[in-house]
């Protein structure tokens, strides 16, 4: 791992974090209202989400993370997706890196 790689992830993450939160289904996972109702940044509700397709024993997680419908909601999903298109990219054009 290198720093093209740690570049890469980081966008992704960054990409990622704001399609949730401009997506029409979703929305208010990074950016949410407190008591007062003003809008604060909570990591916690965001690293939460993206650890919701790993909860087996919660199988209505399960299958709503897992349908084929919402995998662009599932971050394990498209973060091995997107890393290994990465790295195929990488790898087979641009092998000067």
């Amino acid at each position: 791992m290198d720093l093209y790689d740690l570049f890469y992830f980081g966008a992704h993450n960054i990409l990622y974090a704001i399609y949730l939160e401009t997506h029409p289904g979703l929305g208010n996972i990074i950016l949410r209202s407190d008591s007062n109702g003003i809008k604060r940044i909570n990591l916690m509700s965001y690293l939460k989400f993206i650890g919701q397709p790993l909860k087996y024993h919660e199988p209505r997680l399960m299958e709503l993370f897992w349908n084929p419908k919402n995998l662009d909601m599932n971050y394990i999903f498209t973060t091995t997706v997107s890393m290994l298109g990465f790295l195929t990219i990488r790898c087979a054009y641009l092998s000067y890196f």
